[in-house]
């Protein structure tokens, strides 16, 4: 637990050195291994083809001349190689030593080398082969030196270690080097995340030349401080704007407070005053609950309370509440379609955006005011459509943004949040809102709902 915990902590850089050395050494490790045992195996290879070698001459020897003719070949049992010929019960009939020396390999193990060679070797000083010689009555014995074999090991084990380490040194050396340049743009990058505040919002991330990961993870976090820029300015233009909104009601109910307290104010005047103050104060009422919608909404706040409703009754329900109001401004108010359309959506809600529509079209728009619901390829479509001029073609694409008006400056009633809210609403709800001029003249605005799917009865 001690060494993940270590390792944990250690810095990327360092992980990245250790894994490559780690990776180096293992690499190493199997090279060494692998040229070590080649080598080994080639110095037992040579070693035993002299040994056999040798003991081939002698016995061709002894199978011409006898044991006593081996006396006679100095040059053949000159050497470092030591022979014996020994009889099956391991008596010395002949040796390259004096000749009282004792038999090299005990009787019991020349039992053992039957009708093949066998290889001894003892304590990795001298290596014999034993083998029969010619007929049955004589076991040949022939012994060589370890000893250079163990030193050329000795100094190709030294080569290897001294050779690897110097490796591991250098590939350390280098592993580090190449981890630091590898992690130094997202160093840079570090260093610039650092110095991004408020005085330079528009600051961004340095990008390496190379499409590689650091370039890829820059794209995206350089996306993520461009998000952030729009947020914050999006965020620092609705705080603008609804100032601006307030400001006005603001100003105006102080100014009617400030009349209703003079006191040569006579009734009338007092009670104008007093209902001026009023409607500024439930325009202030709407504005504040409007913009706690759209924060909801911004937050992904918004509840929604699903029922089943045919479209028919929703746009019944909010022709009933405008039917007077059109009727005074001399305007006429009919319904048309939906009956077959049944929507799953919050009721309260979806009539605030359609109403959101109607009132849009009773302030801005002339003659009849139409809603109709149109069923389209899963979807209710519930219009609200008017005789008027229509709406600015440059400003269908912003009409449904906060605190924007068709008109030149900030003028009229309306806060400009109302299309908004029927936007946020309509996306609530998995579908959309849109306007857009009729042929014939006029506004057409509409809310684009999901149909709930008939069920087989």
């Amino acid at each position: 637990m001690r060494h993940q915990e270590l390792l944990r902590r250690l810095p990327i850089r360092a992980k990245l050195t250790l894994a490559y050395i780690g990776a180096v050494a293992l690499m190493l490790s199997g090279i060494g291994w692998f040229l070590y045992s080649h080598f080994k195996s080639g110095l037992d290879a040579g070693l035993n083809t002299t040994l056999q070698a040798h003991a081939d001459d002698v016995a061709a020897v002894v199978r011409q001349e006898g044991v006593a003719g081996l006396s006679r070949h100095r040059a053949l049992l000159a050497g470092d190689l030591v022979t014996q010929v020994l009889d099956p019960r391991g008596r010395v009939l002949f040796s390259t030593t004096r000749g009282d020396a004792p038999p090299l390999v005990a009787a019991a193990r020349l039992r053992e080398a039957g009708s093949r060679s066998v290889y001894i070797d003892r304590e990795e000083r001298d290596r014999l082969l034993v083998r029969r010689g010619p007929g049955a009555r004589t076991v040949l014995v022939v012994r060589a030196s370890l000893e250079q074999r163990e030193r050329a090991l000795e100094l190709l084990n030294g080569a290897l270690i001294v050779g690897g380490g110097l490796t591991l040194l250098v590939m350390a050396i280098a592993g580090y080097t190449l981890a630091g340049a590898v992690l130094r743009p997202m160093e840079a990058m570090r260093e610039a995340a650092a110095e991004i505040s408020d005085i330079d919002p528009a600051a961004r991330l340095p990008l390496p030349p190379a499409k590689d990961e650091v370039h890829r993870l820059g794209v995206t976090l350089n996306g993520m401080l461009a998000r952030l820029e729009q947020s914050r300015d999006r965020e620092r233009d609705f705080f603008s704007d609804a100032s601006h909104e307030l400001r006005g009601p603001l100003t105006i109910l102080k100014t009617e407070v400030e009349i209703a307290l003079r006191k040569d104010n006579p009734p009338e005047a007092l009670r104008a005053a007093l209902r001026t103050a009023g409607a500024e104060a439930d325009r202030l009422i709407n504005l504040a609950e409007d913009l706690l919608l759209v924060a909801r909404s911004d937050s992904g706040a918004m509840e929604l309370d699903r029922q089943s409703t045919p479209a028919s009754e929703l746009v019944q329900r909010v022709e009933r509440r405008f039917r007077v109001r059109a009727r005074e401004s001399g305007r006429t108010l009919t319904v048309a379609g939906g009956q077959e359309l049944t929507l799953d959506v919050d009721v309260p809600r979806i009539e605030q955006a359609l109403a959101n529509l109607v009132e849009n079209a009773l302030r801005h728009g002339r003659g009849a005011i139409d809603l109709t619901v149109r069923g389209y390829n899963g979807h209710a479509e519930l219009h609200v459509l008017d005789d008027g001029s229509g709406v600015p073609p440059e400003f269908i694409p912003h009409a449904f943004e906060r605190f924007t008006r068709a008109q030149t400056g900030r003028t009229g009633d309306g806060s400009g949040l109302g299309l908004a809210i029927a936007q946020l609403i309509a996306r609530a709800h998995g579908g959309r809102a849109g306007i857009g001029n009729r042929p014939t003249g006029g506004t057409d605005a509409w809310l684009e709902l999901p149909v709930t799917p008939a069920h087989p009865g």
